[in-house]
Formats: structure tokens, C-alpha cells, sequence
């Protein structure tokens, strides 16, 4: 492919995707325990959005999603044990789009349902997937190959310097996706015992003899104590969080500062500690269904052209940061691809758009602003949340990621179809969703029911291709929860 030269003026772009972060474990978002100074400092001097949804409420759909701008009900990558679906190169990419501009592109990911296996390294020149590659961790004696904040410092360090050695001029896009927030929630020294207070001498013993394990032996296995998995989830975000500062400084030596470059923090998901929806039995970490604490999600974005201290209220979806992304580099989005000619729930969206997206740059400047709109997640086996105002409209009808005939096919649940199989929340006045409205709001239940129904109805383009998971794959999988264990897709 040849690049055309990016405009000189085009900012450096650096989106951070932090595995597993809810946004109301940070202290922006209201959180008591101080988890997060160095995020708080960045929403302090940029746009935060209240209310960001990811489209699914694990990895491997998630990150499709907002690669592509396009929903899960559209590009069909899901999960279904023991293979993974592989991205169709027939999607058009964000970085294939910035790389078509003349932007470097680089990715850095721990995740394993993000491997090049699966087609998510397309548009990037360097796509860094490789979790055991280049140690920089500083005691090798313990458990820190369970974290990625260490060694990510280092593999960006050795990227740009040789990035300087080369002498490449042109804008750089980079994608760093951490996992260190991500179970088994083992925090390294001092941040294990960090939010213990109150702690038994049982749990401060427990704490420390989970980070003195050598790295032969597997992490700890998931603690049924809710206190302290809070506690150690906290000490991930601020480990992770004291080491996004010291990111920040890193680039800054290399040329990617506050002026001149476009920072974006988001999570793919978010998690669950037995949070209380009615009729459900509460659960771990995530995957499992679409309550918000699973896809409530921060986003956070500061940099050149972008309002300070700005906070919107709208809601809105990850599907939309790619096309901020680009109209950010002055970049046009691409057009045709398997996203055209999708069902049009969006308000704006042509026929043969390949994202489904809309960018949020009018939210980001001073006296900008787009209108609110209905927003979605889910799709995987007939599952879905629409969120429009105040209101949050979940249809779980069978709760597991397998893939199943398309929602069009079915009928609507509930009524005379048999027993009801969604909820209705009020979140301003509920926002745990703790109280099912149905029945006071019928109204609202049947339009927004009937709106999610459209959109689980449409058309994915062809049966998405998988893989077979190889035995390294599958063993830090199982490492990590999952196939088999008390965790979802990712």
C-alpha cells in the first residue's frame, strides 16, 4: 500500500485500553479510594464522558468492535470454545485507515484473544503480541510475569528508540493494550497491601504469600472474599496508573507531548464483585452478561483541540473513538466494506459506510456538542442492552456467548411469547440496577424493547472464519480464567 504524507500538523495519537476497568473505581468518576491521580490529572485537562458503553462485555468482541467501528452484531467475532473467531480482513480497520494517512502504527497487547492469530494486527507496522518477549521486569523471583505495566514500559522504550535511530518523521499512532487490571488481581509489591485496611491477619497473610510465589508456579486461584479482591482489583489501577505516569514522561522524551499529541484511555470491559441486579446470581470478573458494571467503561481524552475540564453527559459507544480518531488527524474515514448496508439504527450513517460510528470531536471542543442518542451493547446469542436518556434496556435472554441463529429469527420475549427475558432500569435514580421498571413504564419497555430488537437484527456479512486455539494459547487462557473457569470471554 502507498501512504499518502500526513498533513504536518497531524497530532501523535496514543490510545490506552486498560483490561477490565470499570469507571467507578476511578476517583474522576467518584470513587473514594484515591486509585487513580494520574488518570484523574488527565480528565482534570481533557473531556471525560460520563456514561462510555462497550459493545460487549469481554475482550475479543470489544476490541473487534472499536478496531473496526462496526458492532458485534455486525463483524460476528465472538467466542465459542475451543476456537476464536479471526477478524475478516474484509472490515476496514482504524489503523489501516491512519496508515493509508501516513501515520506510523504500532500495537503493544497482552491479551491473548488479541493475538496477530486472529487478524487484529491489520494496519499496524509493528504489532508486539508476544507476552514473555524482552522481560524488563525488575525481580524476576516473583509473580511479575503476571503483569504487563513493567514490561510495557520497556517495549515501548526499545520501540521508540528505534524509531529516533531511523529517523522516521511521520505522526505516531499507537495502540497499548494493558492487562495488569485483569484477574487474577495480583498486584506487586507495595500495591498487594495498599487498601488493606481493616484486613485480618489471615487476608495480609494471604496477600503476601500470593505475590511471593516464583514464577514457575500458576497465580493465585480466584479468593471468595469480597473485601479483599476489591481491594487487590483497586491496587492493579493504581500500579497501572503509577506506571501510565511514568508512560506520559517516556514519550515525552521521544517527542510525544501534551501539545502536540492526542491521548485517549478507555477499557474494553468493565467487571463485576456480585453486584446486585435483580434476579440474577451476581458473579466475578466478567463476560457473563451486560449489567452496566460489566460495560460502563471510562473514557478519558486530552491533547491538542481538546476542551479542558470538560465533562458530557451523553452517552456514548467505543465504536465512536475510531472515527474521532481520525477526524482528529484530519483523516477521512473509509467507506464500503462489510459494514455497508447494515440496518441503520444510527442516525447519520450513509449506505456503504464501513464504520458505524460517529465521531465524538464536536464533544471535545469548547461550545461543541452532538445530541444524545440510543446506544448498544451485546449481540452474542440474542443478548442486548440499549441505553437512551435515563433509561437501560437489557434483553438477556440466554446468558453465554454461543453463537446462536440471528435475533430477527425470534421472536420478541416476554407477553404472550412466554416468560419475560429483559429489564428496564432508571439509572439516574438506580444506578447499580438494583429495581426492575417494566411494570411502571410499559411504554418505555415496549419502544425500547422493540428498538433493540431492530438492532440485534442486523445483517452480519457471511459466517465469520475461526481458529483453533494452539496449547500455548489454551494454558494461558486457563491461566488467566478462562475455558472452564469462573470468567467469560476475555
Amino acid at each position: 500500500r502507498v501512504a499518502r504524507p500526513a498533513p504536518a500538523d497531524a497530532p501523535h495519537l496514543v490510545w490506552i485500553v486498560l483490561d477490565a476497568l470499570r469507571a467507578d473505581h476511578l476517583g474522576c468518576y467518584g470513587y473514594p479510594r484515591d486509585t487513580s491521580p494520574f488518570l484523574d490529572g488527565l480528565a482534570d485537562r481533557g473531556v471525560r464522558f460520563e456514561r462510555a458503553l462497550s459493545q460487549e462485555s469481554y475482550t475479543l468482541a470489544s476490541v473487534a468492535s472499536f478496531f473496526t467501528s462496526t458492532y458485534p452484531t455486525v463483524h460476528g467475532v465472538l467466542y465459542d470454545e475451543p476456537t476464536l473467531d479471526v477478524l475478516s480482513r474484509g472490515f476496514p480497520t482504524v489503523a489501516e485507515a491512519l496508515l493509508d494517512h501516513g501515520y506510523a502504527t504500532g500495537a503493544f497487547v497482552f491479551n491473548p484473544h488479541l493475538r496477530s492469530t486472529y487478524r487484529f494486527d491489520q494496519g499496524f507496522e509493528v504489532y508486539d503480541d508476544d507476552p514473555e518477549k524482552d522481560f524488563f521486569g525488575p525481580d524476576p523471583k516473583v509473580h511479575e510475569a503476571w503483569e504487563t505495566a513493567q514490561r510495557m514500559h520497556g517495549k515501548v522504550a526499545r520501540f521508540l528508540e528505534d524509531r529516533d535511530a531511523r529517523g522516521d518523521a511521520r505522526p505516531l499512532a499507537l495502540y497499548l493494550h494493558y492487562r495488569d487490571i485483569h484477574g487474577p488481581y495480583v498486584p506487586p509489591p507495595p500495591y498487594h497491601e495498599r487498601y488493606g485496611e481493616g484486613w485480618s491477619a489471615a487476608q495480609r497473610q494471604l496477600a503476601y504469600d500470593v505475590v511471593s510465589r516464583p514464577l514457575s508456579e500458576p497465580p493465585a486461584p480466584f479468593i471468595e472474599d469480597l473485601d479483599y479482591r476489591l481491594a487487590q482489583y483497586d491496587g492493579e489501577i493504581r500500579y497501572t496508573d503509577d506506571h501510565l505516569a511514568r508512560l506520559v514522561d517516556l514519550l515525552a522524551r521521544h517527542g510525544l507531548e501534551a501539545e502536540n499529541t492526542v491521548f485517549v484511555v478507555t477499557a474494553d470491559h468493565g467487571e463485576e464483585f456480585r453486584d446486585p441486579p435483580p434476579d440474577d446470581p451476581g458473579g466475578w470478573s466478567h463476560g457473563r452478561t451486560l449489567y452496566i458494571e460489566q460495560v460502563h467503561v471510562p473514557l478519558l481524552v486530552a491533547g491538542p483541540g481538546v476542551a479542558t475540564g470538560r465533562v458530557v453527559p451523553q452517552a456514548v459507544e467505543l465504536i465512536d473513538v475510531g472515527p474521532t480518531l481520525l477526524e482528529l488527524a484530519g483523516c477521512a474515514p473509509p467507506v464500503g466494506g462489510q459494514a455497508g448496508g447494515a440496518v441503520g439504527v444510527v442516525d447519520g450513517h450513509e449506505a456503504g459506510d464501513a464504520f458505524q460510528g460517529r465521531s465524538l470531536v464536536p464533544f471535545l471542543r469548547e461550545g461543541g456538542d452532538r445530541r444524545g442518542q440510543p446506544v448498544f451493547s451485546g449481540g452474542n446469542h440474542g443478548r442486548g442492552l440499549v441505553l437512551a436518556d435515563e433509561l437501560a434496556y437489557y434483553r438477556y435472554h440466554v446468558p453465554t456467548k454461543t453463537k446462536a441463529e440471528p435475533a430477527a429469527e425470534r421472536p420478541a420475549p416476554g407477553g404472550d411469547d412466554g416468560p419475560r427475558e429483559s429489564q428496564l432500569f432508571r439509572l439516574d435514580v438506580d444506578p447499580r440496577q438494583t429495581v426492575d421498571r417494566s411494570a411502571e413504564l410499559p411504554e418505555d419497555d415496549r419502544q425500547l424493547g422493540a428498538l433493540l430488537t431492530h438492532w440485534l437484527g442486523q445483517a452480519r456479512q457471511g459466517d465469520a472464519e475461526t481458529a483453533e486455539l494452539d496449547d500455548e494459547t489454551i494454558a494461558e487462557l486457563r491461566a488467566l480464567g478462562y475455558l472452564g473457569g469462573e470468567e467469560g470471554g476475555g
